[in-house]
């Protein structure tokens, strides 16, 4: 696998190391969660969860859909080799129809499914995801964490 195929980027060491181990290794590995994203956004509330998808070659090996005026999770897709993914590898969305309510930082929460998407594609390396369980998420999102009303119901807390 040529690294130069993934992506037009120059990579650091650290995430082409990585990237070796998710294509050499069915094993699953702990993406410990990263400061980088959470430390932009509220805390969490009851029903969210924030993950990190490593980009591969093939992409997020996810299927999203605007489901409800929100963009939602809809299932894993495989790599081209009919492997699993190292996100479907490590169950790091959590179950079909979850909400994505931020990325790398940024509140998704009454964004289109098509700008979700485009800040879907700027992802190079992870995804940096906040998700709302969809048991817990009320219609359009307001009251989650990224959501309008979400700072009010922290400092309520």
């Amino acid at each position: 696998v040529r690294l130069d195929e993934c992506h037009h980027y120059k990579l650091e060491a650290n995430e082409i190391l990585h990237r070796l181990i998710d294509l050499v290794s069915p094993e699953k590995r702990d993406y410990s969660q990263s400061g980088y994203h959470a430390s932009s956004l509220p805390p969490l509330l009851n029903g969210e969860y924030d993950t990190i998808l490593p980009v591969t070659c093939d992409g997020l090996l996810m299927n999203v859909g605007e489901v409800n005026g929100a963009v939602s999770f809809l299932g894993y897709r495989q790599l081209k080799s009919g492997a699993k993914g190292p996100a479907e590898v490590n169950g790091l969305v959590h179950d079909i129809g979850d909400v994505i309510i931020a990325i790398n930082g940024e509140s998704v929460v009454g964004k289109t499914f098509a700008e979700v998407i485009q800040i879907l594609k700027k992802c190079t390396t992870f995804a940096y995801m906040r998700f709302a369980k969809k048991s817990s998420f009320i219609k359009n999102g307001a009251a989650t964490s990224c959501g309008s009303l979400g700072k009010f119901l922290v400092e309520d807390l």
